[in-house]
Formats: C-alpha cells, sequence, structure tokens
C-alpha cells in the first residue's frame, strides 16, 4: 500500500474545448455487480495495525533499560474508534434530513468495541442499476473523465523544470543581445557559432575570393536579408501577443514599440512567468516576448497524455483518516481525487492538500442556480466535510458535456452561502441528525460478535430509522481481516 494513485491536481485549458465524452467507448468501469463492501478498509485497517504493533514493540525493546518514570505512556492507536465505515455511509446519513425520499440499509457489527458500517445494496437494486439509460450512463462517466483531464502524476513544479530545462537554445541567445551576462556554457556556444559562420563565409558558394569583386550586390542582399529578419521577428512577436489575448491570461504583451510599459506587465504562459519592467529596452521586451512564445509552444508529454488518456475506476487512491463528531471517534475511508502539494510521508497531516473534483451542470438561470445550492452544494459539503478536504473544484459543462468553467469552493465556506436562508439546508440539522444517528445505534448494537449483523434502515414511507437484529452469520467481516486482526490484538 503506497500513495502511487494520488494524483496532483493542474486545472486544465478552457481556452480549449475539452469534450468530457471523449473516449468513453474505452471506458473501464467497475463492475456493478460485485460487491465490494469495506474489504479494502479493513486490509489498510491490517497494514496500519502491522506497523504500529511493530513499532511499539520497537519501542519496548529500547526502554526496558530505561527507568520506569522516563518512559512515555504508549500513544493511542488510530486504528481503534467507536465507528469505522466508508465516508459514502456517513454521507448518506449526514445527508438525511434533506433527502428524505432517498432509501439507504446499513449494516452494522460490533468486534472488538468498534462498530463497523457498510451500505447493503441488494442484487436487485444492483441489476436495476445495470439498466441504466446511454444517456446516464454517459454522465456518470463525465465525472471521471473530469477527474483524467484536472489531474497529473507530478507536480506542477516538476513541469516547469523540464520546460525550462529544454527551452530552445535561440531563446538564450536573445536573452544575451538583451544586455544580459551569457553563461559560460553560451559564451562557449557562442564561439563555436562564430568559428562554424566564419568558415561558411570561407567557402561560400565555393568563390570566396569573388565575393569581393562585386560589393554592391553583397550589401544589397545582407540588407534585404536583414529587413526580412526584422520583418519575420515583428510577425512572431505581434502573434505571440495575439496568443495571450485569444488565451485570456493574465495580461497581454504591450508592443515592443509602445512607450506606455507598466512598471510589471506579467506574461503567463500557465509554467513559467516572464516579467515585462519598464527598464527593458525594445532588445529586452524582443527576448522575453521570445521566451514566453518559446515557453508556449512546449508541451510537457504528460499534458498532452491526459487529453488522450482511457478512464479506469478500478484504479484509485483512498487516505484513511481519524476523527471526532461529539462524543463519537471515527475512522474513515474516503477516496482522494488529488493534491495540491507534494505527498508528506507519514506523520504528517496531508488533508489540508486535499482537493475534492465535482462536475455539475452550467447555471442558467434563477431557478437552476437555487437548485445547485439546496442540493448540490449539500452532498459537495457533505462528503468533503467528513474527510476533513478544504478544497472543492468545480467543472460547470453545458448538456453536451464540453467543460465551460471552473471554480473553486471552501469547503468551510460553503454553509455560509445557504445559511438562513428558508427551505435549504442548515449544516447545524445535518450534524446533529448524523450524531443523533450514531447514539442510536451504539444503544442497539450491542452484541460484540463479528458474526452478528444488524440492519438499519431509512426507508418508505419515511417516517424513521428501524434497526434489526439479522442471524448470526450474515458478516460482512472478512475471514482474513478477522484472522490478522485477532493476531496483532494478541501482541498488545
Amino acid at each position: 500500500m503506497d500513495d502511487s494513485a494520488l494524483m496532483y491536481y493542474y486545472p486544465p485549458d478552457l481556452s480549449k474545448e475539452h469534450s468530457l465524452s471523449y473516449n468513453y467507448e474505452k471506458y473501464i468501469p467497475r463492475d456493478p455487480m460485485i460487491d465490494e463492501r469495506i474489504d479494502a478498509l479493513l486490509d489498510a485497517l491490517v497494514d496500519i495495525k502491522t506497523k504500529e504493533t511493530a513499532k511499539r514493540e520497537q519501542r519496548q525493546q529500547h526502554s526496558q533499560h530505561a527507568s520506569s518514570a522516563s518512559q512515555a505512556p504508549p500513544p493511542v492507536s488510530i486504528t481503534t474508534a467507536d465507528f469505522i465505515s466508508y465516508r459514502g455511509v456517513l454521507t448518506k446519513l449526514l445527508c438525511t434530513p434533506y433527502t428524505r425520499n432517498e432509501p439507504w440499509e446499513i449494516r452494522a457489527t460490533l468486534f472488538k468495541g468498534s462498530i463497523y458500517l457498510n451500505e447493503y445494496v441488494p442484487p436487485e437494486k444492483r441489476a436495476k442499476n445495470l439498466g441504466e439509460t446511454d444517456r446516464h450512463k454517459l454522465m456518470s462517466y463525465w465525472g471521471y473523465r473530469f477527474e483524467t483531464l484536472c489531474t497529473l502524476s507530478k507536480p506542477s513544479s516538476e513541469l516547469v523544470l523540464q520546460q525550462q530545462h529544454h527551452a530552445p537554445q535561440r531563446v538564450a541567445k536573445r536573452r544575451i543581445s538583451a544586455s544580459e551576462d551569457p553563461t559560460p556554457d553560451e559564451q562557449e556556444q557562442g564561439q563555436e557559432e562564430e568559428e562554424e559562420k566564419e568558415k561558411l563565409q570561407g567557402q561560400g558558394h565555393g568563390h570566396g575570393q569573388g565575393q569581393s569583386d562585386h560589393p554592391s550586390g553583397s550589401d544589397g542582399a545582407e540588407k534585404k536579408k536583414k529587413e526580412d529578419d526584422e520583418e519575420e521577428e515583428e510577425e512572431e512577436e505581434e502573434s505571440v501577443r495575439q496568443g495571450w489575448k485569444k488565451l485570456k491570461l493574465d495580461s497581454a504583451a504591450p508592443s515592443p514599440s509602445s512607450s506606455s510599459v507598466n512598471s510589471e506587465d506579467r506574461l503567463d504562459t500557465g509554467h513559467h512567468a516572464t516579467l515585462l519592467t519598464a527598464d527593458d529596452d525594445d532588445n529586452g521586451r524582443k527576448a522575453k516576448l521570445k521566451e514566453a512564445e518559446a515557453m508556449m509552444k512546449m508541451q510537457d508529454p504528460e499534458l498532452v497524455d491526459r487529453l488522450e488518456g482511457v478512464v479506469n475506476t478500478n484504479v484509485q487512491y483512498c487516505t484513511v483518516a481519524r476523527t471526532r463528531l461529539g462524543e463519537h471517534s471515527i475512522i474513515l475511508g474516503a477516496e482522494v481525487d488529488c493534491t495540491l502539494q507534494r505527498k508528506r510521508p507519514a506523520p504528517a497531516n496531508p488533508l489540508d492538500d486535499y482537493v475534492e473534483l465535482k462536475t455539475s451542470r452550467v447555471i442558467g438561470s434563477e431557478r437552476e442556480q437555487t437548485s445547485y445550492e439546496k442540493f448540490k452544494l449539500l452532498k459537495f459539503w457533505a462528503q468533503s466535510y467528513l474527510a476533513g478536504v478544504p478544497t472543492i473544484v468545480v467543472g460547470f459543462r453545458d448538456d453536451n458535456g464540453i467543460v465551460r468553467e471552473l471554480q473553486t469552493l471552501k469547503t468551510a465556506e460553503i454553509p455560509q452561502i445557504v445559511r438562513g436562508r428558508r427551505g435549504f439546508w442548515d449544516k447545524r440539522v445535518c450534524i446533529n441528525f448524523l450524531d443523533g444517528i450514531l447514539k442510536f445505534i451504539r444503544t442497539h448494537v450491542v452484541e460484540d460478535d463479528p458474526m452478528v449483523s444488524y440492519a438499519l434502515r431509512w426507508d418508505q414511507p419515511f417516517q424513521g430509522v428501524t434497526i434489526e437484529r439479522l442471524a448470526r452469520g450474515e458478516s460482512f467481516l472478512t475471514d482474513r481481516f478477522l484472522d490478522q486482526w485477532t493476531r496483532l490484538s494478541s501482541r498488545d
């Protein structure tokens, strides 16, 4: 188990059209008929507890020679809690006060003091999901495709380094002409080019002596070549300026001949910033325009590959976090879309760096805005709030699946959007309901036996949550987990 599947957030260039339907025919989805339960979360807990146990035993060996007064108390295990569950289960519970017509069934099992929760989806409902319309299946794909468009396997800083390393040499030569001291490598390259130039002049057309016999023809050719070069440079500079304008980047590049240059005009290629300052002469501005043009033309292979990427929902990264809600301690497993910063090894807390990616239809009316804030934002907030993910990026798409706009939301600020508005949701109601449900479960799930499960149901006529003890043997905890957990617990 590692973080190799955790991706980095890097937004797509919306100046180009991105269809979320692209490569749909190559889509590799999970098999909806397979009940995966919480098997992966159980495996992760075993892995964490194995490492915890090894570290504890190592500390005990080192402390055998230390006095009892100097021994620190053992740290609290992060693998024990009142409740252990995937985020999706608790999200359903958290949103129930405002999604009262959405039924659910949760199974609960008490084992060694912790209550494990697992969503139960009847086989007939799974089969019904297979019968979704082609349109519904395509729209489900759009969300996964958006994740592919927004993520990379390496941080953006590595894209910058790679592009600077491969910058065309002609950019370096332009910088030299802009009153900047050349580096030793550039000096050596310049000397080699001058030697090559002299060599070519000596062998020009095979008639080196004959050139001096026709000075007027030679001067005219050189003059015309110089004029052509200057004209080409002006066209390239104009092309770059128009490029910034078209891409709607930070600011357009001023004309090299313009006298009204801001103290700092920023040309941002998205990967590398070039500053035009009032101190730059014409050559300096030309050099920086050339550099920016070169950076624009460069594309890191991964930026290209993700546009052609095939969506495979069988590959994902999940985090395991320990948190609290009221008097309840909770171990939560949650899928993470991507991170903003470099991956940090334990014991650093990476949650503050995580980003949740969502899609929604472009809002075209006040009614659609109300629906978005009343229903979509509730679920966006609930998911990220439970896992402690602070940032949500929403991709707004049209009915054809074309991404039109990106919006960044702060999870903690979402409830403020609907606060006090009649008919909207209230985060306090949601949290209090979840707290009450967890208390209800702890009151009724009392038989500590991995082979005993309780069924918690919210169903028609939606008047209250019911709980039922099921026949012994209907457990969702795997034999592998029970075996390994029992052996590890014996070493506590």
